[in-house]
């Protein structure tokens, strides 16, 4: 017992100290469990980290979801993820909750410090898109290539609506796909051809990912029903094709032991348990918690990539407001510690609730969802790969998806830099202080922290940037 009572105050810890995101703490974990605690060999963590790499969800809870499974069984595996999981989110909820109810006497000095903490913010996804690059760098300069060729891409199919919202134009843009569609894309090709980009189905796949483009994006330039049906189907059965071909391709399969699917059950069990509170407090909550998971499927790429897989799902469905999720979500979340997409997906249940007008026991419910949802996914998925890893030989599909991922990724964080200057303008214009000298700030401040981001603390950044941001205003007011 008390091997597992120093276990569970380990992932508490790791939780309220979590600063820096998941990859950061990969070592601060192998430190408390590996070296510290001698509970577990190197070999076996090393597997989780590549596993948990490659795997939507957030990566310290999936470490700590597998760590505490190996060690202490279903209680430990469930109680370890959610032990390093709820700090962040109850601290993320607190912020909101006063945001939220005394926002009428604070609301003009929360709008000031959003404007300080965006150019942090904004440093953050310009280091993300470097290290991209950096990590593209070390296989040569055709990769780097292709890999600037596919973020530049990303980006023009999804800056449409900034772009025009910058220039001021009413039209609409012809593409401005969401990042949902942009990810479903990228799924569907990699399933299709297999994991590998080349071969006689390239043509017809890519001129399927045109058409889907052409559908979904905001001009919905293709609109007839038969059409959207036609592709659409196709889409799904070249996918599938292309899974069963990668899953009876290998030539190497090895013992044919029973594999036990235990830990995958008991995500599940919980994930039904989810739904039907759901059902039973609100048919509205059951669809949010519906979107939830398929939202937290797709959080690859790092915790900052979920930032754009919410805004497709939940800003552009209507579930909260953009000035809710940049002005208030986006900043609570990258000054706290613990997963981005617990953080994040538990603030939107937050924000729903209190849209639905439904009183505290609503908005509890959405937020208890929620949490449930962002842990109980990422461990699923983590569980069920990891239970497969050593039977089958299907790692061709995962490993181009963790391959081209994050320059996908890195081209959705290009558009939402431009997000979060419209963002800043918009709150520039309603506090009635100078657009031009909170965009220059924005310039220089996002530069300056992104050269001292390795070498000053990222609170003593942020207190600098609010502390500046306060001074400007004051001047230029």
């Amino acid at each position: 017992m008390k091997k597992a009572g120093r276990f569970y105050k380990s992932m508490c810890k790791v939780g309220c100290i979590g600063f820096g995101g998941g990859s950061a703490l990969i070592p601060v974990i192998e430190q408390e469990v590996i070296r510290e605690q001698k509970m577990d060999s190197h070999k076996n963590y090393d597997k989780d980290v590549m596993i948990a790499s490659i795997t939507p969800g957030s990566l310290t809870v999936k470490l700590a979801s597998s760590l505490g499974g190996r060690n202490f069984k279903i209680p430990g595996m469930m109680s370890g993820a959610f032990l390093m999981a709820a700090p962040g989110a109850v601290f993320a909820i607190l912020c909101l909750t006063i945001l939220t109810f005394a926002q009428e006497r604070i609301l003009s000095t929360v709008q000031k410090l959003s404007i300080g903490v965006s150019a942090f913010i904004v440093a953050l996804l310009l280091e993300y898109i470097m290290q991209t690059l950096k990590s593209c760098k070390k296989e040569g300069t055709e990769r780097v290539q292709k890999a600037s060729f596919l973020m530049l891409a990303v980006f023009v199919l999804t800056c449409g609506k900034n772009i025009y919202q910058l220039l001021g134009l009413e039209r609409m843009p012809i593409f401005a796909v969401s990042t949902v569609y942009i990810l479903l894309s990228a799924f569907f090709l990699v399933f299709a051809l297999q994991g590998e980009i080349r071969g006689k189905m390239l043509v017809p796949v890519f001129v399927l990912i045109l058409l889907f483009y052409l559908i979904h994006g905001k001009a919905h330039i293709i609109s007839s029903h038969y059409a959207i049906w036609t592709v659409h189907t196709l889409m799904i059965a070249l996918a599938i094709r292309g899974l069963w071909k990668e899953f009876h391709s290998d030539k190497k399969k090895k013992s044919y032991k029973k594999i036990r699917f235990h830990e995958v059950k008991a995500w599940l069990i919980l994930l039904a348990i989810a739904l039907v509170i759901s059902v039973m407090a609100e048919p509205e909550i059951f669809s949010f918690a519906c979107q939830s998971i398929v939202s937290a499927m797709f959080s690859f790429g790092g915790g900052s990539a979920y930032l754009t897989v919410a805004d497709g799902f939940f800003v552009d469905g209507g579930w909260i407001t953009a000035e809710q999720f940049y002005g208030q979500i986006v900043n609570v979340v990258n000054i706290l510690p613990g997963s981005v997409l617990n953080k994040t997906l538990v603030a939107v249940g937050f924000y729903a609730g209190v849209n639905s007008g439904e009183g505290w026991q609503i908005i509890a419910v959405y937020v208890l969802v929620a949490f449930v949802i962002s842990v109980a996914v990422s461990c699923a998925v983590f569980h069920l790969l990891y239970t497969l890893y050593d039977r089958f030989e299907i790692m061709q599909v995962f490993k181009m998806i963790h391959r081209w991922i994050r320059p996908i990724v890195a081209g959705m964080l290009m558009n939402i830099i431009l997000t979060m200057v419209n963002q800043c303008i918009s709150t520039a214009t309603e506090i009635g202080t100078s657009i031009i000298g909170v965009v220059v700030y924005l310039l220089v401040f996002s530069v300056v922290n992104l050269k001292l981001m390795k070498k000053v603390r990222p609170y003593f950044l942020i207190i600098g940037d609010v502390v500046c941001i306060f001074v400007l205003l004051g001047i230029l007011g």
